[in-house]
């Protein structure tokens, strides 16, 4: 597939109607909004585009005469899954509406539709995938680096989950990064019960949207075998370039024998 690198300030949209007199009317008022669109006819020529040129939006009328809508935002994720896709229909089908929604479609439009909230849809949809691809490549730059790293680095999305776990953990915490992505909820399980309710605090906090500056505390972790381990956590917010908060980038270095050395010295001190 030929990529086409796309300017964030012009989106390009890809419109699939039969209807020759809405296919010149989508176009014309989307480029007069500051979109570039390429409008065709049939199911058929919206694939051929596809494998040309990547688009940000596609507008998929779900009855073409060809091929299903749904046939072609099949295709369309197929090979740009970052894309969103919108369904047009003159057919009020509930069952086509949620298995466009299934396959990931980001809206459903009955027709006749207001054109206004067609194009504040495209506007937002366009949004999602600048994000989408902005939180892509600063995730890529990352692993690069985070994967190479002694301590273990992780990132945590706006939903809560880890999206990426280095494989330093698993020699940190004796569980490997595949189970902290299959459970979000596994480094408070690990967290020693009397560090459990300040852990808890601070992850929560994210959830609650306090998530603008950086934080940095030390706390234990029980490993799998018994031992109890020292971590010295920091984490600093992500945000894309529309201001957008990505997640936490967050680093674990284990300073147990640091901890050990102060505890010996605090004891040495006291006799």
């Amino acid at each position: 597939m030929v990529m086409t690198k796309i300017s964030k300030k012009n989106p390009h949209v890809l419109i699939v109607d039969d209807d020759p007199n809405l296919l010149m009317t989508l176009g014309e008022i989307l480029n007069a909004r500051g979109f570039e669109s390429v409008c065709v006819s049939s199911g058929g020529g919206a694939l051929k585009a596809i494998k040309s040129q990547d688009f940000d939006v596609a507008l998929i009328d779900l009855k073409l005469e060809d091929i299903s809508g749904l046939e072609v935002m099949r295709g369309i994720k197929a090979l740009s899954p970052a894309s969103e896709c919108i369904l047009l229909t003159g057919n009020a089908s509930q069952d086509s509406a949620i298995e466009a929604i299934q396959m990931g479609a980001f809206g459903y439009f009955q027709k006749p539709f207001e054109i206004d909230q067609v194009v504040l849809s495209v506007q937002r949809a366009a949004d999602k995938y600048y994000s989408t691809l902005a939180l892509r490549e600063s995730e890529e730059k990352y692993r690069l680096v985070a994967n190479f790293t002694y301590d273990w680095e992780a990132w945590h999305t706006p939903d809560g989950i880890y999206r990426y776990v280095s494989p330093s953990c698993e020699r940190i915490s004796g569980h490997t990064a595949q189970e902290f992505l299959a459970d979000p909820t596994l480094m408070l399980k690990i967290t020693h019960p009397e560090d459990q309710s300040m852990v808890s605090a601070h992850y929560h906090a994210d959830n609650d949207g306090v998530h603008e500056a950086d934080m940095e505390f030390d706390f234990r972790i029980v490993t799998p075998d018994g031992q109890t381990r020292w971590l010295s956590h920091s984490c600093t917010a992500v945000f894309g370039d529309d201001g957008k908060w990505l997640g936490r980038r967050e680093s674990n270095r284990d300073i147990t024998d640091r901890k050990h050395v102060e505890q010996a010295r605090r004891e040495a001190i006291s006799r």
